[in-house]
């Protein structure tokens, strides 16, 4: 199977991820175990780039036609999807194994996904003016000075320390003790006991403050409802099967090569995401860490990269086994 190409926006951030939409398309290919790569679009681009491959513009609640992210173009299929929505509809009746809509809940799950977008609605400025402080420079001025013609306000005044500033936090508390609620009624999930895309849909969206806020301010996020949004931030990404390095990496780069390369690549981009140094550099010492995982360093091994060097380092007897399974991640 090909790879499908997710188009994306990229940061200033480790790894570029950061923006809900896209990262629910993310989520949904690791969870069904397709294989994908990301190409990224700054803001200014995103209109050509996705004209140029066929993609159909999203309209907009005014009526307007604009193209937005994320995209999936699947060579398998010639497909072109726009919309996070349509695009784990698309999924699940193409790629039916592990369905994000269990028992044909994708109406319900789209109700709900109306009814989350309206409970944070009040307090989407503050939010805006922490994502354009990550944004590269060239999506940033666009950023501004779109939202700035959309709002009809000066971007200074979307989200002004002060009176303003406060209330926007408890617009987003407010909404928050609504979603508490919602998984206080149900199981683990919001269908209870079964995982869904409404949890991907969820988690998603505290991926996306765990980006752009700062680091004050997330810390204080994560003890609302009893720390339960980056507690289930952690279980969906554990459902849909990330980790540091997919996240941060492997969702860039080609499905694994057969001669070892891209796993002396990952490695090298592992250690230098925290910091720490390799004792050897050479390729024939890379080579010997990501098939004997003894040989990584024990910072590597504590965030869980020796789970990656498992998945690639069966015997050669094993190798097409091993394709298989690794190019199923992200």
């Amino acid at each position: 199977m090909q790879p499908i190409i997710l188009y994306d926006i990229p940061s200033k951030l480790p790894g570029n991820y950061w923006t809900p939409n896209p990262a629910k398309s993310r989520f949904s290919l690791n969870f069904k175990g397709l294989p994908f790569e990301t190409k990224w679009i700054e803001y200014p681009d995103i209109a050509g780039v996705l004209q140029a491959i066929g993609a159909k513009p999203s309209l907009m609640s005014d009526g307007s036609q604009v193209y937005t992210v994320p995209v999936i173009q699947d060579p398998n299929t010639g497909a072109v999807i726009t919309d996070s929505f349509a695009i784990a509809e698309y999924l699940d009746r193409t790629y039916p194994e592990k369905p994000l809509f269990p028992h044909g809940t994708s109406t319900l799950i789209h109700v709900f996904d109306r009814a989350f977008l309206a409970a944070g609605r009040d307090s989407k400025l503050l939010v805006l003016v922490r994502m354009a402080e990550i944004l590269n420079p060239v999506s940033e001025e666009y950023f501004k000075r779109t939202r700035e013609e959309g709002y009809g306000m000066k971007w200074e005044d979307f989200s002004p320390e002060g009176p303003k500033r406060d209330a926007d936090w408890e617009s987003l508390k407010a909404a928050h003790n609504a979603m508490n609620g919602w998984y206080e009624k149900g199981g683990k999930w919001i269908m209870g006991e079964a995982f869904s895309y409404a949890d991907i849909i969820v988690a998603c969206e505290i991926l996306w403050y765990k980006r752009v806020f700062h680091e004050d301010e997330w810390v204080n996020y994560s003890t609302w409802n009893e720390g339960r949004w980056p507690k289930l931030l952690a279980a969906v990404q554990e459902e849909c099967t990330l980790d540091l390095v997919n996240s941060a990496y492997l969702n860039t780069r080609p499905a694994y090569h057969r001669d070892g390369e891209l796993n002396v690549r990952m490695l090298q981009d592992a250690t230098r995401l925290i910091d720490i140094d390799l004792p050897q550099s050479d390729t024939a010492s890379l080579l010997t860490m990501v098939t004997d995982k003894s040989q990584l360093p024990p910072d590597l091994l504590g965030l869980q990269v020796n789970g990656v060097t498992d998945r690639i380092s069966q015997r050669p007897s094993k190798r097409d086994d091993i394709d298989d399974r690794f190019n199923k991640r992200e």
